[in-house]
C-alpha cells in the first residue's frame, strides 16, 4: 500500500478497530474519552470531514499516522507497518448520515480461565499463574445505537487494574483502557522502584523472575509512557530506580525524563534487551530458543 493511500486510512475506523469507540457526536465531530490521557470528560475530538484528530488535554493533534505512533508506542514506519496489516476503511470510502451513540458496560470480572485469552498468554510466553495472579478476566458489552436500530458486541480480554479504578485490557485483537487511564502501583516497602511501560512487560518480568529469589521491589506499570510525569512525586520515597521502558522514542523520553527528574540512581536496564523492542519480546525470544 503506497504512502499516501496510508494517509488517507479513516482514523475513526482505526480507533474502532482496537476498541475506542466515540462517547458522542456533533456533526462532524466525534468525541472520545482521550486515549492519550486520564479525562473523565472527552476532549478527545475527530473530525470526519477532514480526517484529522485534536486531543485537547494533550495538546497535539494531526494524521492518523501521528495518532497510531503515539497510541502505539512507534515511529511513523511501524505505524505504517501497523496500518497496512489491518483492515481499515478508506476515509474516501465512508459515509457517515446516520448518527449514533456507543455506551460501553462491563458485564462481569472474574479470574482469569479464558482458554482464548490463556493460550494468547503463551503466545506470549507469559506464565499462566502470574497472569492468574496480578490480572483478572472482563467481559464488557458495546452498544452502538441510532434512530432506527442498534447493535451490540461482546469483548473477553484480560483486565490489568490501574490506581484510578480503570482496567488495561487485551486480547489477541486489540488493547483499549476500560474507563479511567491511570499508572498501576504496586508497594512493598522497598527502596526500589521498578517501572515499566506495559503490563506485559510486568508479567515478562515476573516470567524471568519466576525461579530466581527477589527481594520485594515495588512497581510502576504506567500503562502509557505518557503519564510518566505522574510518578514524578514518587521518587524521592526510593534510593534506586531502575527502567525497563521501551526500546523507542517513547521509550527514550520517558527514561530521559526520569533520569533528568530523580535524585537518585537511576539504572536504565534496556541494556539487557537492548535488541528487541521491549521486555516481552526478549521473553519470547529467549524462550523459543530454549525449546
Amino acid at each position: 500500500m503506497k504512502h499516501f493511500k496510508i494517509k488517507n486510512q479513516d482514523i475513526i475506523s482505526y480507533l474502532s478497530s482496537i476498541g475506542i469507540e466515540p462517547k458522542k457526536i456533533v456533526g462532524n465531530s466525534y468525541w472520545y474519552l482521550s486515549p492519550l490521557t486520564n479525562e473523565k470528560t472527552p476532549s478527545f475530538k475527530v473530525d470526519q470531514k477532514l480526517n484529522l484528530w485534536h486531543c485537547f488535554s494533550y495538546g497535539d493533534g494531526g494524521p492518523i499516522l501521528k495518532l497510531v505512533s503515539l497510541l502505539e508506542n512507534c515511529n511513523k514506519g511501524e505505524a505504517l507497518d501497523k496500518l497496512q496489516s489491518r483492515n481499515i476503511s478508506s476515509h474516501d470510502d465512508i459515509s457517515r448520515k446516520v448518527q449514533y451513540e456507543t455506551k460501553s458496560t462491563i458485564l462481569n470480572i472474574e479470574s482469569l480461565k479464558n482458554p482464548l485469552l490463556i493460550n494468547y498468554l503463551a503466545k506470549r510466553k507469559i506464565e499462566p499463574s502470574i497472569a492468574k495472579f496480578y490480572c483478572k478476566e472482563i467481559k464488557y458489552k458495546v452498544v452502538t445505537s441510532c434512530a432506527k436500530n442498534s447493535f451490540s458486541k461482546l469483548y473477553n480480554t484480560i483486565g490489568f487494574k490501574n490506581d484510578l479504578g480503570g482496567f488495561e485490557t487485551r486480547n489477541e485483537e486489540f488493547k483499549r483502557c476500560f474507563n479511567k487511564k491511570g499508572i498501576t502501583t504496586i508497594t512493598n516497602a522497598s527502596e526500589t522502584l521498578i517501572v515499566f511501560e506495559g503490563f506485559m512487560d510486568f508479567l515478562s518480568y515476573q516470567t524471568l523472575k519466576i525461579n530466581i529469589p527477589d527481594p520485594d521491589d515495588d512497581f510502576i506499570i504506567l500503562n502509557s509512557t505518557t503519564l510518566v510525569d505522574k510518578i514524578k512525586p514518587k521518587f524521592k520515597n526510593y534510593r534506586t530506580i531502575k527502567l525497563f521502558l521501551d526500546n523507542d522514542n517513547a521509550g527514550n523520553k520517558a527514561t530521559n525524563f526520569v533520569i533528568d527528574n530523580a535524585n537518585i540512581e537511576v539504572m536504565d536496564c534496556r541494556i539487557h534487551y537492548r535488541n528487541f523492542n521491549d521486555l516481552n519480546e526478549y521473553l519470547i525470544a529467549i524462550s523459543n530458543e530454549s525449546l
